[in-house]
């Protein structure tokens, strides 16, 4: 039996009607949510830098090339060594 333009009407006003109430149910468990944990609904924003010499971290220095060039070239076990007395 092959159902007619009627019945596939029907059908998808009925799933357009479930999923508009399915969103609607969301919608209040993510509201419900957010107030019950202090989350807010504004959007992250990431740090913008207003010059150059804001974006240059003291890593890339000219003076630091020499410690990074020393460190580099210790054995893999000291290097590691180092690493978790750093951290």
């Amino acid at each position: 039996m092959v159902p007619s333009d009627g019945d596939i009407e029907d059908k998808l006003n009925d799933l357009a009607r479930t999923d508009s109430i399915m969103g609607a149910k969301a919608e209040l468990r993510v509201h419900e949510y957010r107030i019950r944990t202090g989350v807010t609904d504004e959007v992250y924003v990431f740090p913008t830098y207003k010059s150059a010499d804001e974006r240059k971290v003291w890593v890339h220095g000219w003076w630091v090339r020499p410690l990074r060039f020393f460190y580099r070239h210790l054995p893999r076990g000291l290097r590691s060594r180092i690493k978790k007395a750093a951290t």
